[in-house]
């Protein structure tokens, strides 16, 4: 396995031009626009996320690289998942009372409320959990640890990429999705393949879009503020 001139162009794109343009990008939108709902804004991201896929996965082809590693469903694979689960969905009310009221509605944007828009969910669920964890768990850390020799300086620098990719949802989308990517991170290690990180990132979107969704059509959904956390 080496590091292609196509590998280097990866690790441009991804490492280092899309988290600057993230950085670069203003953070929140004007607050007079209305919010947006309808199953064609997810269009936009779920093209994105296959291109990058793709582009992942040829980077990989390029260098010679194994990108799913161990296949097999164990009881680590299991016991990795119920754990980041139980402590992920378990700590998601805390996380969203402390989301600024923007970042709330930002969130609540991309969240289904509708029974088609749940059906999509689904779908976007799988595509992202699918697509994130080999682009950044998989071809991006291993091109890193290549670069860099080091699997701890692989691992940190893809979870920041990770976390700040988040940022137009708000800071503490950054620190969560910098957690959430070591615990990817570490599933991976444990474990020796994608796995169980695509199985934990698919079913945190789809349990976490369902419920914020849920929260939003108990209570009333402001231009500014975004679902509150009822509290009954």
């Amino acid at each position: 396995m080496t590091i292609t001139p196509l590998g280097y162009l990866f690790l441009l794109a991804v490492c280092v031009c899309s988290p600057l343009n993230r950085l670069l990008s203003p953070l929140i939108r004007p607050a007079s626009r209305p919010l947006r709902r309808g199953a064609r804004r997810y269009l936009p991201p779920m093209a994105f996320t296959t291109a990058q896929t793709a582009f992942a996965l040829w980077t990989a082809w390029s260098c010679g690289m194994d990108v799913w590693g161990s296949v097999r469903i164990d009881y680590a694979v299991i016991a990795c998942v119920a754990l980041f689960l139980l402590i992920t969905l378990g700590t998601l009310p805390f996380l969203w009372r402390h989301r600024s009221p923007a970042a709330r509605k930002r969130i609540w944007e991309l969240t289904p409320v509708t029974p088609s828009e749940r059906l999509l969910w689904i779908g976007i669920s799988v595509l992202v959990g699918l697509g994130e964890e080999i682009v950044y768990r998989a071809v991006a850390f291993n091109l890193l640890l290549m670069l860099t020799g080091s699997f701890a300086l692989a691992g940190l620098i893809s979870a920041t990429v990770f976390g700040i990719l988040h940022l137009r949802h708000g800071w503490v989308s950054v620190a969560s999705a910098f957690v959430f990517g070591l615990g990817f991170q570490l599933m991976v290690a444990i474990t020796g393949g994608l796995v169980a990180a695509i199985i934990a990132h698919a079913l945190y979107d789809l349990a976490a879009g369902f419920q914020i969704g849920a929260w939003g059509k108990r209570e009333p959904v402001t231009l500014e503020e975004g679902p509150a956390i009822p509290s009954r």
